[in-house]
């Protein structure tokens, strides 16, 4: 496919006729304003004293629990984990803290966690628009932040993810210095106006460009950037209308590198873009696995693109990347004339399972 030199405003509106771009644009005022309604929240609770926190969610409600358990990983005194799911693990009981996030408030799966949850005798804190889960919360007297509706749940997550992290703190279980907040701060908006600009070259569409017409495959360190590489390949699937995979360093290095040699015609490697997120702070045997893994394979792929991190603080870092892959997949759906909000399999999938 050949890619697309002119890309104006108009024809931006013209493809994405729900807004996704403006939504995209928004997120450091998501960020920010996540941040102001967690800080309204009275929440006393302290998770240190608990065994577990759980966060309970789906899609772009659960990633920022996703998140949280990537910056907290050397942080938190108590393990974090996620559970996308109907059935809670055996292991949640009275001594656990659970976050019960959806965006909509009615996802079948939170609301039905939020109710085993509950019948253990957890503790439970919600984070939602709206919906069933926001009336259960004022029912039984639990601490919640109401997030702004209106939007896809994927571009929401400005506001997910700096409740919940306001959520860790005040419960202990991280630190986010303030020069953190607003290093991101700064950061997030300087990039948005950097990739929102139609007239210039950026990263995000040279990005982009280099994956027309290729399977996007991402790489990442284990570690702070593994939640980030999973939302680039959502992001990539939802708003790109593109199947996405990916794997983590050092587990790939002793198995999925094998399938780089393939042999024979036709191979799938000259289909393959395949992008690797890099941070500063990546443990020094993985970066140099990086290196040494580009040199043995990236010949063999269609293409293969590196980037980094941006900015001192960790948050920073993390944002950093999220932002720039949700401007990446907005710009290989323009490329591609398609609209990046609809989700017309999901929709009926939806309605299926409504019926039943």
């Amino acid at each position: 496919m050949q890619a697309r030199n002119d890309l104006s405003l108009s024809d931006i509106r013209r493809i994405d006729t729900r807004g996704m771009f403006d939504l995209v644009s928004g997120f450091p005022d998501h960020f920010k304003q996540g941040r102001a309604i967690a800080e309204e929240v009275s929440l006393t609770l302290d998770a240190t004293k608990k065994k577990q926190l759980v966060v309970i969610g789906m899609g772009g409600s659960a990633i920022s629990g996703d998140l949280l358990r990537c910056y907290a990983v050397d942080q938190s005194p108590i393990p974090i984990q996620v559970v996308r799911h109907y059935a809670l693990p055996a292991s949640i009981d009275s001594n656990t803290v659970v976050v019960a996030s959806s965006f909509s408030g009615n996802t079948e799966e939170s609301l039905a966690g939020f109710e085993e949850a509950l019948a253990r005798k957890a503790t439970i804190v919600c984070i939602a628009s709206g919906g069933a889960l926001l009336d259960l919360a004022r029912k039984h007297g639990l601490p919640y932040a109401q997030i702004p509706g209106g939007m896809p749940p994927r571009a929401a997550l400005g506001y997910s993810l700096s409740v919940l992290f306001v959520f860790a703190r005040k419960m202990g279980l991280i630190q986010v210095p303030d020069e953190a907040w607003g290093e991101a701060d700064a950061l997030l908006r300087k990039q948005t106006e950097r990739y929102a600009n139609l007239e210039v070259s950026h990263l995000a569409r040279t990005v982009a460009e280099g994956l027309l017409d290729r399977f996007p495959v991402v790489y990442s360190a284990n570690g702070l950037l593994e939640a980030v590489n999973w939302r680039w390949r959502g992001q990539f699937q939802e708003n790109s209308k593109m199947l996405a995979a990916g794997n983590l360093y050092p587990e790939l290095n002793h198995n999925e590198i094998m399938g780089w040699e393939e042999t024979g015609a036709p191979t799938l490697h000259d289909r393959m873009g395949v992008v690797v997120l890099r941070d500063r702070e990546d443990h020094p045997r993985i970066q140099h696995r990086m290196d040494v893994t580009r040199s043995l394979i990236a010949s063999r792929a269609g293409s293969w693109t590196e980037v980094s991190t941006e900015g001192q603080h960790r948050l920073t870092r993390m944002t950093s990347l999220i932002n720039l892959g949700d401007w990446v997949s907005l710009y290989a759906a323009y490329l591609r004339n398609v609209d990046p909000t609809p989700i017309g399999l999901i929709d009926q999938l939806k309605d299926a399972l409504a019926r039943v």
